[in-house]
């Protein structure tokens, strides 16, 4: 039983790393013309379309909720005495990762939400996150160099950029 809980435990931090990236290559800048103008735009990942997005982040939803039986295997097994539904039921982050999952198994909610809300994931997008660092001197540079379309992202004292899955 435990190695199935770490098993869980492992196949939910590779999920969530999907969810990130440090993969800068996926960046590209946009050339459009609105009618009145001339602009330029950045994409931070030319390479995922929406049902790519949202197969990372429901994966990551499925991994979280499903750890719920396997827990209670384990403290079962350990003699352990946790309301485990009780302990998703008084907490909207993980009542919400439920409603989600069930939501996404059965096609729909088939019964009270346990959020009390009906959540959705929508406009799903690539983001990127700078920071990261309360070291002195600490810094973290985009430049774009709008007439060769090139850009570059430089990081010292601890500081991060990634690109990381967003939603609203």
């Amino acid at each position: 039983m435990q190695e199935r809980l770490e098993e869980k435990i492992r196949r939910m931090h590779k999920s969530l790393s999907r969810t990130r990236s440090d993969d800068f290559s996926k960046m590209a800048i946009e050339e459009g013309n609105d009618g009145i103008f001339d602009y330029k735009k950045l994409i931070f990942d030319r390479s995922s379309d929406n049902d790519a997005l949202m197969d990372a982040a429901m994966t990551l939803v499925a991994n979280i909720a499903s750890l719920k039986d396997v827990v209670k295997k384990w403290i079962s097994k350990n003699n352990i005495s946790i309301n485990v539904e009780g302990a998703i039921d008084n907490n909207m982050s993980m009542a919400i990762v439920h409603d989600l999952w069930n939501d996404d198994k059965h096609g729909g909610l088939d019964r009270k939400s346990r959020s009390g809300k009906i959540p959705k994931l929508k406009d799903l997008c690539t983001a990127l996150s700078l920071g990261g660092s309360t070291q002195p001197n600490a810094s973290v540079v985009f430049t774009m160099d709008y007439l060769s379309n090139s850009m570059a992202i430089t990081t010292q004292g601890g500081m991060e950029a990634q690109l990381l899955l967003c939603a609203t």
